[in-house]
């Protein structure tokens, strides 16, 4: 039918460095229509990643209506929520 896509993971990826090991890490794009092409469905997919590596503390948001600088400075109360609970 056509020629199969096969994706590139190499040593730059972040995907190429996933561990359980890793700091607690937050993930906030924007949303998937307004977004950098792939950057949520990538975002989703490392999140996904490291919860089945078994990372305790890893949330990924996407944030409706707005592109990436609007989720950038829109994410201040899930930073806050995040390190919140982390802080405890």
């Amino acid at each position: 039918p056509g020629e199969r896509y096969q994706p590139v993971v190499d040593e730059l990826a972040p995907l190429a460095h996933l561990s359980p090991d890793l700091p607690p890490i937050l993930l906030v794009t924007g949303d998937p229509e307004r977004d950098i092409p792939a950057r949520p469905a990538e975002n989703a997919f490392m999140a996904a990643s490291l919860k089945a590596m078994g990372h305790p503390h890893i949330e990924c948001h996407h944030l409706s209506g707005h592109d990436h600088g609007g989720a950038f400075r829109s994410c201040d109360v899930l930073i806050e929520r995040f390190l919140g609970t982390l802080l405890g």
